[in-house]
């Protein structure tokens, strides 16, 4: 993969430019580092998120723009700004974390006192080190006037090597005693040395937490990133990606580094398919997986593997049954797994108890993906997300598969169509057989404007006569004929439907569903379930829901398991309107959760 594991190595425009939904958070950062040069009392902060969040990306811009790399040159009057890296595993006392800051110091150049120091300091004793350092760093803030900005990455790692807590509780009181640094660290979660009643840094940090990114900025990130690689292609076709995009991010959930291991992923082929893309997206990230999965002690990784492989968010009592372990032996190791970052209590709103789940989404889905019940389980997700995210295309749309016509003949009656004067339109088409007879598309033009202007019968006579003639026809126009026809006939059939459902004549929507359905073996399966999707969606806004779930139950009749499950998230959340059991959302991993919650609030925006 390229660059993608390290921003440290890309350049600070690149990194400035790409930086994208922390606007606000960096320019917050800025504006107190800024305020703070003159101050006696420095504050400290703690960026928190879990891995490829973005926090060492956000990091590196505060630091670059602090050294003066950007357009904002007051910084660095008052400041220096040194960074560690995000692995520091030679840090493990007090004394290794004031050298790292001097040997920083050598780095900016320009001091030849920190040459001096640095040499003096070979040999000593840690405490030695301690108070020559400090003392050398008071004399540095005297002579330049300048402070140090401590940028830290996963301070709580930092905190476990020390270890030694009077050490950890030393580092607290030369952050309040000295006027020489401002903290940023950055940690996965929070850790006991911050939480814990009575541990050095407890309530010491303002901590800013970053989110997943959303929609329109998981859309930002990937342009911005095609601007700065120069992927042109991307830019002009963006369109035809984003629906696949849309499905993996709400998969993958809206983590910056996989958002860009995806883009990567999709400038190598622009036809790759969804579940082709997860599936590479897995692969690149199965070292990564593994290894931290074998950092853990044998208990926790039983404990987490076992959470991994539930149906759901799960309580300490749940996770111990299904572990076969004490729950008096699960519940420390869930603190300390969440510690770690890898475990978190469940984001679910709504909840009544506290259940937890495995913080990277990803993660678990890479682990899922590697038994046969959670190969299909996502399998059938994936498609569902694909459809959910693919606009629906109207019946012209499907059209666009029609051989080249002239435009004198048909132009005239697409023009009218689309500005919705279809009596006129419908002349023109019936004008254009009369010249062009054998022009089987046009029959599906007709077919399309009797269905707007509600003469259903008419219409289906069109099909069937139209059905007839190129049964037994197999040339590839042919076959493309009878396809579309399927989808119109299908399209056709669910809006009958809907409207005898509203009209409470459920036994004739019954009827119409099932020709719909019917017609639908004709066509593309993808685009019959995507007629589906908005078919279910509209009844659920417009409160039909016994219907729905009469509409669901037929479904998995007529089309067999595969489509039950496929429409698996609707199913739940009519069974969450129907009964508003809480415990229905709460049992829901969070990719599920999602789209079930939209769902849910078809009705709601109904009701508003």
């Amino acid at each position: 993969m390229r660059r993608l594991y390290n921003p440290a190595i890309e350049k600070p425009d690149d990194l400035k430019k790409t930086l994208t939904a922390r606007g606000p958070i960096l320019n917050d950062l800025l504006k107190k580092i800024r305020s703070s040069s003159n101050d006696r009392g420095l504050k400290h902060y703690l960026i928190v998120g879990p891995r490829g969040i973005g926090k060492t990306h956000l990091l590196l811009v505060v630091h670059y723009t602090v050294k003066g790399c950007y357009k904002e040159k007051g910084l660095t009057k008052s400041w220096i700004s040194i960074k560690t890296y995000e692995e520091e595993y030679r840090i493990t006392t007090l004394s290794d974390l004031l050298l790292r800051v001097l040997e920083e110091l050598k780095e900016e150049g320009g001091l030849d006192e920190v040459d001096s120091i640095l040499e003096r300091l070979r040999g000593r004793s840690d405490e030695e080190i301690v108070e020559l350092a400090l003392s050398f760093l008071r004399e540095f803030r005297k002579k330049t006037g300048k402070r140090i900005l401590l940028l830290i990455e996963d301070l709580g790692t930092i905190f476990e090597q020390i270890g030694d807590e009077a050490a950890i509780g030393r580092i607290r009181d030369i952050l309040m005693r000295e006027d020489i640094f401002m903290f940023i660290g950055t940690a996965l979660s929070l850790f006991k040395e911050v939480v814990g009643h009575g541990k050095p840094f407890y309530n010491f940090f303002e901590v800013i937490w970053l989110p997943e990114l959303k929609g329109k900025e998981v859309m930002e990130l990937i342009k911005k990133r095609a601007k700065v690689l120069g992927e042109e292609k991307i830019m002009e076709e963006f369109e035809e990606y984003r629906p696949r995009i849309k499905a993996i991010v709400h998969l993958t959930g809206g983590y910056p580094r996989l958002i860009l291991m995806l883009f990567h992923i999709f400038t190598k082929s622009k036809l790759i398919e969804v579940r082709e893309a997860l599936e590479e997206l897995l692969d690149e990230l199965t070292p990564y997986f593994q290894d931290r999965m074998n950092r853990l002690p044998p208990q926790q990784r039983k404990i987490l593997d076992t959470l991994t492989l539930m149906e759901g968010p799960a309580t300490p009592t749940e996770i111990a049954k299904e572990a076969r372990l004490d729950v008096r032996i699960v519940n420390p190791q869930i603190r300390r797994l969440t510690e770690l970052g890898y475990i978190q209590v469940s984001r679910q709103e709504r909840r009544k108890t506290t259940r937890y789940e495995v913080t990277e989404r990803l993660f678990r889905i890479w682990r899922e993906m590697r038994t046969i019940k959670g190969r299909r389980r996502i399998g059938f997700l994936v498609k569902f997300l694909k459809i959910w995210y693919t606009p629906i295309e109207s019946f012209k749309k499907t059209l666009e598969l029609k051989p080249d016509l002239e435009a004198a003949w048909c132009g005239q009656g697409e023009a009218l169509e689309a500005i919705g004067k279809y009596e006129e339109a419908l002349k023109s088409y019936n004008k254009t057989l009369e010249l062009k007879p054998k022009c089987f598309w046009l029959h599906l033009y007709r077919a399309d404007v009797l269905s707007s202007l509600k003469r259903h019968g008419e219409a289906f006579e069109e099909l069937e006569k139209l059905l007839l003639v190129i049964k037994d026809k197999q040339d590839e126009e042919s076959i493309e004929i009878k396809k579309t026809a399927g989808i119109l006939g299908s399209n056709i059939c669910l809006s009958l439907s809907q409207d005898s459902a509203l009209q409470k004549n459920y036994g004739v929507a019954e009827d119409c569903l099932k020709k719909a359905l019917t017609y639908g073996r004709l066509g593309d399966s993808e685009e019959l379930q995507k007629l589906i999707v908005e078919f279910l969606k509209e009844l659920i806004a417009k409160n039909q829901i016994e219907f729905a779930q009469q509409t669901l139950q037929i479904i998995g009749e007529v089309k067999g398991s595969d489509y039950t499950e496929l429409f698996r998230p609707f199913s739940i959340a009519l069974d969450y309107i129907r009964t508003q059991d809480l415990k229905i959302l709460e049992g829901l991993h969070e990719e599920i959760r999602e789209v079930v919650e939209e769902i849910i609030q078809k009705k709601d925006k109904r009701k508003a």
